[in-house]
């Protein structure tokens, strides 16, 4: 493989990673918990996504 398909798999796997924290991040998991997962400090996953800026979904309330 070349070094340029190397890199483009590697940009592309970095962007496939950030979508899951942003999943994980709206879904109510906070960076300390991806951190533990991930097995990093929390620092890293603020530095990969701004968690502030996530707006947070309602799954499986009921509204009355």
């Amino acid at each position: 493989m070349a070094d340029n398909q190397v890199d483009k798999s590697v940009r592309e796997l970095e962007s496939i990673k950030k979508l899951l924290l942003l999943l994980l991040a709206k879904l109510g998991s906070g960076s300390d918990e991806i951190a533990m997962a991930l097995g990093i400090e929390s620092s890293g996953v603020r530095k990969m996504i701004s968690m502030r800026k996530v707006e947070k979904l309602q799954v499986g309330q009921k509204s009355d």
